[in-house]
């Protein structure tokens, strides 16, 4: 191994020691050699050789999914976009019975990972259902975020409609401390069809959908709606349409709805941000 190599080598593995990724094993079952990989920005990355070790571990039943697959299954958006964790194997921890089966030699020691390394068969579908989700969900469901629906006490809903997009917030007022926290974020992208219908039209579309949408909470209440949007008042105060605004109001002669003023700033910015 050149000198050079060697000591970029070293400066990894102590790194890893350092920030307590790995840890010094005197012993172990198995063991594999390092295999340095050079980045485009000249830095090494310390790998391990874990072929032997895959072949002897059984295969996860619900695998990744191929990355071909998911990239085409966004074919006809505009945008894509994904979320990049930091060091996300190193965040989940090896059991202890675990460690020395991924231990490695080095010129410096034998080591093992304290956490899930590359290079395991089925490290990537681990790291997939461990990343933060359950996490994630109790932090969606926790006050003041996300609540439940107080029975017998309206909500509101808050609409905003662009010439491409909508954002809602249901929101309540809690009777026992008076502020208002929120219940459901939906938001929607306009079709290219549904972009080049009138105003009248696409407000049409945008409060059917969220009505249907929340459809759970939206049937069995009373709901104060509040939007700067007028063709919806049209839509909901005029007696008597014709054709397709007919249809329309048929449609949302299931819901009781009333257009209010506006009333609360702090509602009306969410649904603004959303949209």
């Amino acid at each position: 191994m050149k000198p050079e190599l060697s000591d970029k080598i070293k400066e990894e593995v102590m790194k890893l020691l350092k920030v307590g990724f790995i840890e010094t094993i005197p012993y172990a079952d198995w063991i594999a050699n390092i295999v340095p990989v050079i980045k485009k920005d000249g830095k090494i990355r310390v790998c391990v050789d874990y072929r032997d070790l895959n072949k002897a571990s059984p295969k996860d039943d619900f695998p990744l999914p191929h990355i071909d697959v998911t990239v085409d299954s966004t074919a006809g958006f505009e945008l894509f976009s994904f979320m990049d964790g930091f060091s996300g194997y190193n965040q989940i921890p090896m059991k202890e019975e675990d460690k020395d089966k991924t231990s490695f030699t080095t010129p410096w020691g034998n080591f093992c990972y304290k956490v899930m390394p590359f290079g395991l068969r089925n490290a990537g579908a681990m790291y997939q259902k461990a990343m933060a989700l359950e996490k994630i969900k109790q932090y969606l469901i926790s006050p003041p975020v996300l609540v439940p629906p107080i029975p017998e006490y309206p909500p509101t809903l808050y609409l905003t409609i662009h010439q491409e997009s909508l954002g809602a917030l249901l929101a309540q007022t809690n009777p026992k401390d008076g502020k208002e926290r929120a219940i459901y974020y939906p938001s929607k992208k306009f079709t290219t069809s549904e972009m080049n219908y009138s105003p009248i039209e696409r407000t049409r579309v945008a409060i059917v959908w969220v009505l249907r949408r929340l459809r759970q909470y939206t049937l069995h209440y009373h709901i104060q709606l509040v939007t700067e949007n007028d063709p919806i008042k049209y839509l909901l105060e005029k007696p008597t349409l014709v054709g397709k605004l007919a249809k329309w109001q048929v449609m949302l002669s299931e819901f009781d709805i009333r257009s209010s003023p506006q009333k609360s700033v702090k509602g009306r910015a969410i649904a603004d941000l959303l949209a």
